[in-house]
């Protein structure tokens, strides 16, 4: 967002005051852990997480 900021709108005053922008790439430990388990999943043939599909109830 920062870039774009600068580039793309054209703000570069706005842009430069931007002194502690962190431009590092993330990866968030849920979406780590449910990749994990989807991987798993797939090694072992279950159905992951994704494709279950609550029942209907009888009655």
């Amino acid at each position: 967002m920062h870039t774009l900021i600068a580039q793309q709108a054209g703000h570069h005053a706005v842009a430069d005051a931007m002194t502690f922008v962190d431009h590092t790439s993330v990866e968030l430990e849920r979406l780590g852990t449910e990749r994990a388990i989807e991987s798993k999943a797939l090694n072992f043939q279950l159905p992951t997480p994704k494709s279950q599909t609550k029942s209907e109830p009888n009655g």
